[in-house]
């Protein structure tokens, strides 16, 4: 028995084969590449707002300094932390303005509280 040999066209698909999957692979570098800038982008600007909010809270000197160090070399953790843990909540004060409906007209006044 002859071995024939594989038709043209079945050569040519292998030939292009290759050329397809550097494009794919291209193009997916290309989508990882961009995706990993913008996460870093959005990362270190969660890193600013972090920083910010940490020199500008109540805190004394020596504590703001030491949550600095935490956001920054235990990262993401220490963001993670000084947004949960670490940020002074302020204090609720109450309101003197009531959401009950105004008074019809004509009416007095309500008393003071």
């Amino acid at each position: 028995m002859v071995a024939t040999p594989a038709p043209l066209s079945a050569l040519a698909f292998w030939a292009t084969r290759d050329r397809y999957d550097h494009d794919y692979d291209e193009a997916w570098g290309w989508g990882a590449a961009l995706g990993a800038g913008v996460g870093a982008l959005l990362y270190l600007v969660l890193l600013i707002i972090t920083v910010v909010s940490v020199l500008r809270s109540p805190m004394t000197a020596g504590r703001k300094v030491l949550w600095v160090l935490i956001a920054l070399f235990f990262q993401p953790l220490g963001i993670l932390l000084w947004f949960a843990v670490g940020r002074p909540v302020a204090h609720m004060v109450p309101s003197t303005v009531t959401l009950s409906s105004p008074p019809p007209p004509g009416a007095a006044p309500p008393a003071p509280p």
